[in-house]
């Protein structure tokens, strides 16, 4: 029986899960435990994928019943959003739990699969990768992404990988980015991690590689427009926005500037800010448009 490794791919803006099959380069049925650890690892994520959408949707009731309370405060509308306010964070819990469940399978199905081929390695990393993003580990999932990146080797037969695991580097990114913001970051701080999210976004829309469909062209121009729109709102206007479909909750970890890999010392130059090295690439500037 021939496996496949199934990745999900969200866009920045929300909304329909784009599905995107990996198949795997031999067939699996020889390998009955990884096989086994792989099928359940998939399962988890779909969990995730289900509890994470469920906690969007709570995401956007909590919102406009928010935006409802203080266009028209009374003690019904306050309570309903408290209410759901609760109901949001239960949900965003839930979806968390279930990311951290789905890393941990994933990473003993990575375990098992040692004598597979890179593509796979690969494929089953990128699936990590989302896992951690789900979990709210995010300056981790970079790590990995980046790491990734120089793993992977850039010839034609890898593109489609790559081309994957830079959207959900830029995905990343802007998921850290934006979740600095909203906790009070210093914007010198937060503009360095949104710059690196539009540099990798725009590395995409550049890609003149023929193999790439119109439909992920499309994506990847959508992604990198969301990017510059939601840096060019004030912190105001960014609250009143709900959070991108897969964005984890504000509750994340480690979103200190030095937790970011190309911050730390010993990486090497293809993990540094782009531009000058603080981040902004010359003559650049993401904040109100500019690409």
């Amino acid at each position: 029986m021939k496996k496949r490794i199934a990745l999900a791919v969200w866009l920045i803006t929300g909304g329909a899960i784009l599905a995107a099959a990996l198949a795997t380069a031999s067939s699996w049925s020889a390998r009955d435990t990884a096989a086994a650890m792989l099928d359940d690892a998939y399962a988890r994520l779909e969990v995730a994928e289900r509890d994470q959408t469920r906690a969007s949707l709570a995401n956007i009731t909590a919102l406009e019943l928010l935006l409802e309370s203080e266009r028209n405060p009374s003690e019904d509308t306050i309570r309903q959003a408290a209410r759901a306010a609760a109901e949001e964070q239960h949900a965003y819990r839930r979806a968390e739990q279930s990311w951290e469940e789905a890393h941990r399978r994933v990473d003993a199905a990575v375990g098992a699969g040692a004598k597979i081929n890179d593509r796979e390695v690969g494929a089953l990393r990128l699936l990590r990768s989302r896992a951690l993003i789900g979990s709210g580990r995010i300056t981790t999932a970079v790590a990995d992404l980046e790491n990734l990146l120089e793993f992977l080797p850039e010839d034609s037969a890898e593109q489609p990988l790559r081309r994957l695991a830079t959207e959900e580097l830029s995905k990343a990114y802007f998921f850290g980015a934006r979740l600095m913001r909203l906790t009070g970051k210093a914007e010198e701080e937060w503009m360095l991690v949104a710059e690196r999210a539009r540099e990798h976004a725009r590395s995409l829309v550049e890609d003149n590689s023929p193999l790439i469909s119109d439909d992920e062209r499309r994506r990847h121009q959508r992604n990198l427009e969301t990017i510059i729109t939601a840096n060019s709102l004030s912190l105001d206007e960014l609250r009143r926005q709900a959070n991108p479909s897969d964005c984890p909750s504000g509750q994340c970890r480690n979103l200190q500037l030095d937790g970011w890999p190309w911050q730390k010392p010993g990486r090497n130059r293809s993990m540094q800010p782009p531009g000058d090295g603080r981040g902004g690439g010359a003559g650049t500037n993401i904040v109100g448009g500019g690409s």
